[in-house]
């Protein structure tokens, strides 16, 4: 009998299980909506031109090597990850706030969150309902003991549900951890208003409870990085301490890359090389270094004037074809389905549409070769192009009408 005899299998990540199931179908109109992940007009990858161009300078660079990073990461993709996320504020100029670079989306969050468990004692964490499931198990797998999701959508109405928010936020004891999506919120696409947000963060302030930012989706939303960051610049001018998890993967398009960075702002700068040691002593027996390469393009592309124009140039370029897929897709709709509201396809923002699709009928468009979350109707709209949004609006039309 095998060692390992005692494993069994595990639950399926429906996320990938849905891919997988697009990876397997040999139809020629399957269309895959699962992934967060960018692709042209073609239903290709597309790599940035600046990234492309980047990379080239960087190889052709004889100084080019492939030694270790410090533990926390380079010093210089810190600070400017830092400074595209704060801007000019108080506590960039002060010194209070500083940047720890990781792995991808998940690892600042991870890095994060086992600090606060092991260092600040925080044991109750808290995640959007509907939101990523990362951010539940990560709480968890950190030592979290009181992990449970606050109110966010309202499925009835199908927008979100803020009063409760509100009220879960003012219950709530302090010190417990609220996982915020600073823009474009994963799946709804629908974000707080700023007087929301006021209001988020005047609690949040009084309450002593501690916001956690996911940032994924810096641009993605309004197509301006700063305005994308608004949410979060807030809660530093009025003087919150806070972490901050910040990913390049949807905005530069460094998926694989897992380039991404935990950033802390906090009152008092003396106590910031001593939060640096733990952070160390945390993620050296998880990961040991980060990645040098996708910290070289961070360096390269933000700290550079021209790149970073070119960057904002072409991040703008990704969120208008969505938006125009967006506008496409709803007039479609709305011509083959003239009795149903359609009108979330155009309020929502950022990659996704969260549709209001049952479980049933996501089954239903995977019979007909369309691919996206049954679990809670997200579609990733990167998959759809002008070769396949007829196919794909005239399948969702019909599964919607046969099934209503």
């Amino acid at each position: 009998m095998s060692l390992f005899s005692c494993v069994s299998p595990g639950p399926p990540i429906e996320v990938l299980h849905m891919k997988s199931r697009y990876d397997q179908d040999p139809s020629s109109v399957k269309i895959n909506l699962t992934v967060g992940g960018y692709k042209d007009d073609t239903g290709n990858p597309w790599v940035l031109p600046v990234v492309r161009e980047t990379e080239f300078a960087i190889l052709s660079d004889p100084s080019t090597n492939h030694e270790y990073l410090p533990a926390l990461g380079s010093e210089a993709a810190n600070k400017a990850a830092v400074d595209l996320l704060l801007g000019d504020c108080a506590a960039t100029r002060e010194g209070r706030a500083f940047g720890v670079q990781s792995l991808g989306g998940t690892g600042p969050i991870r890095v994060g969150a086992e600090f606060l468990q092991q260092h600040v004692g925080c044991r109750v964490g808290r995640y959007s309902d509907p939101t990523w499931i990362n951010h539940r198990d990560i709480f968890v797998k950190s030592g979290f003991t009181d992990v449970t999701s606050y109110p966010y959508w309202n499925s009835v109405t199908r927008a979100p549900d803020f009063q409760s928010l509100f009220e879960c936020l003012e219950s709530s004891p302090p010190y417990t951890v609220f996982l915020l999506h600073a823009q474009a919120q994963n799946p709804t696409g629908v974000d707080p208003t700023r007087d929301q947000w006021r209001k988020i963060c005047q609690i949040m302030k009084r309450r002593n409870l501690i916001p956690f930012f996911d940032c994924a989706y810096q641009g993605w939303a309004s197509g301006d990085m700063d305005e994308d960051a608004w949410a979060v610049r807030h809660f530093e001018e009025n003087g919150l301490e806070m972490l901050v998890s910040q990913s390049f993967g949807k905005n530069l398009g460094l998926y694989g890359d897992r380039i991404g960075f935990l950033t802390f702002v906090v009152k008092d700068h003396t106590k910031i090389e001593a939060m640096k040691s733990q952070l160390t002593l945390i993620l050296r027996p998880m990961y040991g270094n980060p990645c040098r390469p996708a910290a070289r393009l961070i360096e390269e592309i933000l700290l550079n004037k021209k790149r970073r124009a070119e960057w904002s140039t072409q991040l703008m370029s990704m969120v208008n074809r969505i938006q125009g897929v967006r506008k496409d897709l709803r007039a479609m709709l709305e011509q083959l389905e003239p009795g149903k509201d359609w009108s979330s396809i155009t309020t929502q923002v950022g990659m996704f549409w969260y549709s209001g699709l049952t479980r049933a009928q996501g089954m239903k468009l995977a019979e007909q070769h369309v691919y996206m979350m049954p679990g809670n109707g997200r579609m990733s709209l990167c998959g759809i192009n002008s070769g396949n949004i007829r196919y794909f609006a005239e399948t969702v039309a019909r599964v919607t009408r046969e099934t209503s």
